[in-house]
């Protein structure tokens, strides 16, 4: 049995039990997410799958180039999916980003930007 850190908790729409819960977390090394399985109220977990955060994010990277091969692999979306989820919730409660329009704080896009006045520098 492993320790894992449940960062995302969700129903598990695919068990048909009303109480089935999937969760995914980090493991103790901090470089590991898991994806477990549980029916709600229980603090032990069937192991689903897991993976190293580089290798998530090689394999994000190949499927954002296209790569035919990288897009058919067995489980992507699952993989995929709880990286985003998980990282996620450890990055925004931390500060690294905000949701521009959900929370009044601005995205960070280029087109929400203030431009320079004619007589500013825009390097000010």
């Amino acid at each position: 049995m492993r320790a894992m850190t449940v960062t995302v908790d969700v129903p598990n729409l695919a068990s048909g039990a009303t109480s089935a819960r999937r969760v995914a977390g980090f493991l103790d090394d901090n470089a590991t997410v898991a994806v477990a399985a549980m029916l709600a109220g229980d603090k032990i977990a069937t192991p689903e799958f897991e993976f190293k955060l580089g290798e998530a994010l090689a394999l994000a990277e190949l499927c954002l180039s296209c790569d035919r091969r990288a897009l058919t692999t067995p489980g992507l979306a699952p993989l995929l999916s709880a990286s985003g989820a998980v990282l996620f919730r450890v990055s925004h409660p931390a500060g690294a980003f905000a949701l521009g329009g959900q929370d009044g704080g601005d995205a960070g896009f280029l087109h929400d930007q203030q431009e320079a006045g004619g007589d500013e520098d825009p390097g000010d």
